[in-house]
């Protein structure tokens, strides 16, 4: 959960991750992701008065913008919402009360790796580079190729970073990569679905968002479209890459992201029952990250079950 009161030290005249209290008064804002721990205040009509009535904006990434705007808590910000491409620099000004002038701030957004559309954000001005992670998933030598984070060879000199991440933790020892976890998955999956036509998978997700690119992977492993719900559809409307792998009509799939309904005619999800009169099997799976991340070793890929 995040813990940053939204503030930077070097730069306060700006608010990051947080909407609320002493953030009411910045100059502008900047959204890392949409996971609510990171939204605190965001969608209140104290922080809406506030920001319509100094003209100010919310700066994210395109991705996260579009995500907004298709959750009615967040639409009537449309206005104030600024989408802004991965590594490519822009400017703000904020006014600096010790100067009594315009300080000119140059930030970068670059990939965090860990939800759609996640973001860190790299703030370069007269009091030195600041780097804010939010919530983020990379690998050993990721950093080697973020180009924002280089400049003439060399790493840049970062005076302060925030890290304000789940997992940054002494007791996170051990979380498998993205492939280490889809091939485990398949393996599961495979089994399942040799047993029969009426072996069915349920992908218990419980975040909003977070479960893209295991959800994409399946879909393309299986080459076979996911059930969700028209709401999660709609969510993903404006990801491209995204919205192909899924459908609403849940007699297209053996394969299902959607919300479990109460039925004593189906064991399925959303209540679907089999054409064939056979009795629904059905395999739950629940990505956790927790399960993992708490292990003093990490789980050999044989045992991932």
């Amino acid at each position: 959960m995040s813990c940053f009161r939204g503030k930077l030290l070097e730069y306060p005249q700006v608010s990051i991750d947080c909407f609320d209290n002493e953030n009411l008064d910045s100059y502008a804002y900047f959204l890392s992701h949409c996971h609510r721990d990171h939204m605190q205040g965001l969608d209140s009509a104290t922080f809406s008065d506030a920001i319509k009535s100094k003209k100010q904006r919310i700066f994210c990434s395109e991705t996260t913008r579009n995500l907004l705007l298709c959750d009615a808590s967040f639409s009537h910000l449309e206005e104030y919402l600024t989408g802004i491409p991965l590594d490519q620099p822009f400017v703000v000004t904020p006014y600096d009360k010790e100067t009594n002038k315009e300080e000119v701030i140059t930030v970068t957004l670059f990939s965090a790796g860990h939800c759609v559309g996640s973001v860190m954000f790299l703030f370069e001005g007269l009091k030195g580079n600041v780097l804010y992670t939010g919530d983020f998933r990379l690998a050993t030598g990721d950093t080697k190729r973020i180009t924002v984070l280089h400049c003439n060879g060399r790493v840049k000199d970062i005076r302060s970073v925030y890290i304000d991440t789940t997992f940054c933790l002494p007791k996170m020892m051990s979380i498998p990569s993205r492939k280490e976890t889809n091939d485990a998955i398949f393996k599961v999956i495979d089994r399942w679905f040799s047993q029969g036509a009426e072996h069915v998978v349920s992908l218990q997700c419980k975040s909003k968002y977070g479960y893209e690119y295991m959800l994409k992977s399946i879909a393309i492993y299986y080459k076979i479209k996911i059930h969700v719900s028209d709401e999660r559809l709609e969510m993903y409307r404006y990801l491209s890459d995204m919205i192909q792998h899924f459908t609403t009509d849940a007699s297209k799939t053996r394969i299902h992201a959607c919300h479990w309904k109460n039925s004593d005619s189906s064991t399925l999800p959303c209540g679907l029952v089999l054409p064939n009169g056979l009795e629904p099997k059905v395999l739950r799976i629940r990505p956790s990250t927790f399960w993992f991340a708490q292990r003093p070793q990490p789980l050999p890929a044989d045992n991932i079950k």
